[in-house]
C-alpha cells in the first residue's frame, strides 16, 4: 500500500491498518491536516516515512517499525508503542507525554526537546539517543539502558531510574531531582548536574 492509498481509507472511515507495509512513491509523507488520533498502526512496517507534526494522540503502534522515521513535533501522547523498533527515529520535539514506550529500541534516536513526561520507557533501549533538553518529568525509566546517551539539559525530575543503566551518558546541565530508585550512574558525565538529594555534581566537568 502506498500512501495516496492510505489516505483515502483513512478518509473513508477505516481506522485499522494493523501489519501495513508501506511501499515507497513519490509522496512520502502523510500531510499534517489529516489527524491520526487512535488510528491502529500495529505491526505496521512505516520505516523512513515523514510523519513530522502529524497528530497520532493515543495511537496504537505497538510491534509497529519506525526506523529511519520522522516523528519531529508529532503528537504521540498517550500512543501505545510497546515493542515497536524506532533506531535512527527523529522524535525532536515531539509529544510523547504519557505514552507507553515498553521494551522499545530507541537506539541512536533523536529525542531533543521532546516532552516524555509521565511516560512508561521501560526495559527499553535508548543507546546513543539524543536527548538533549529532553523532558522526562516523572517517567518510568525502569531498567532502560541510556549508555552513551546525550542528556545534557534533560530533566529527569521524579523520575523512577530502578535498575536503569547510564554508561558514558552525558549528564551534564541534567536535573535529576527527587528522582527514585538505585539506577547504574557511576560511569556517567555529571557536570553542573542536580543528583536526586538536591546536591550538585561536577565531577566530570573539563
Amino acid at each position: 500500500m502506498d500512501i495516496q492509498e492510505l489516505l483515502i481509507r483513512y478518509r473513508a472511515g477505516e481506522r485499522n491498518f494493523a501489519g501495513v507495509e508501506l511501499t515507497d512513491s513519490d509522496e512520502t509523507r502523510i500531510y499534517k491536516n489529516t489527524a491520526y488520533s487512535g488510528v491502529d498502526f500495529r505491526r505496521a512496517d512505516l520505516s523512513g516515512i515523514n510523519l513530522s507534526g502529524v497528530n497520532l494522540r493515543k495511537a496504537v503502534l505497538s510491534f509497529s517499525t519506525l526506523n529511519g522515521a520522522d516523528l519531529s513535533g508529532s503528537d504521540l501522547s498517550g500512543a501505545l508503542l510497546e515493542s515497536a523498533e524506532l533506531i535512527n527515529t527523529n522524535f525532536s520535539g515531539a509529544n510523547l507525554k504519557e505514552a507507553w514506550l515498553l521494551s522499545v529500541d530507541l537506539s541512536d534516536a533523536n529525542l531533543t526537546g521532546a516532552d516524555i513526561s509521565g511516560a512508561h520507557l521501560t526495559e527499553s533501549s535508548l543507546d546513543n539517543a539524543l536527548l538533549i533538553g529532553a523532558s522526562l518529568v516523572g517517567a518510568e525509566l525502569h531498567q532502560s539502558g541510556f549508555d552513551g546517551a546525550d542528556l545534557s539539559g534533560a530533566n529527569l525530575s521524579e523520575a523512577i531510574l530502578t535498575q536503569a543503566s547510564f554508561d558514558r551518558a552525558n549528564l551534564r546541565n541534567a536535573n535529576l531531582l527527587n528522582a527514585s530508585g538505585a539506577a547504574f550512574l557511576d560511569e556517567a558525565i555529571f557536570c553542573n548536574t542536580i543528583m536526586p538529594d538536591g546536591s550538585i555534581r561536577n565531577d566530570g566537568c573539563s
